[in-house]
């Protein structure tokens, strides 16, 4: 089980923050379960993510972005 911790200031920061999960992860197929743990400035939420890493990424062969 994987967690992450995370901030959106988006009007939906659940969506925001799954995107920038799923972009992070390759566009696996994750599924997430997402909370809102407290607002830490006006607009601006603090969320937890937790999830089952994939296997296709777990094994997946590093790339570099030069």
């Amino acid at each position: 089980m994987i967690l992450v911790y995370g901030f959106s200031k988006a009007q939906d920061p659940e969506f925001d923050f799954h995107q920038r999960i799923r972009i992070a992860l390759s566009e696996a197929a994750v599924d997430v379960e997402m909370r809102r743990v407290r607002l830490v400035a006006p607009g601006k939420w603090m969320l937890c993510a937790s999830f089952i890493h994939p296997k296709s990424v777990a094994c997946a062969k590093p790339t570099l972005d030069l």
